[in-house]
């Protein structure tokens, strides 16, 4: 499990590079249950619309 915390710090670009990661799904499996979870604690909806 890849557990990242506080995606919402990350700079437009990281963030831009993680998601095309994800959405290519160039990620290689070894084995075992893989889950990618992410966390920003901030509110989000707030943040988007001012």
């Amino acid at each position: 499990m890849v557990f990242i915390d506080e995606i919402g710090d990350a700079s437009p670009e990281a963030q831009g590079r993680l998601l095309r990661i994800l959405q290519g799904k160039t990620i290689r499996r070894m084995k075992g249950n893989d889950e990618i979870i992410m966390q920003h604690s901030s509110n989000q909806e707030y943040a988007v619309n001012n």
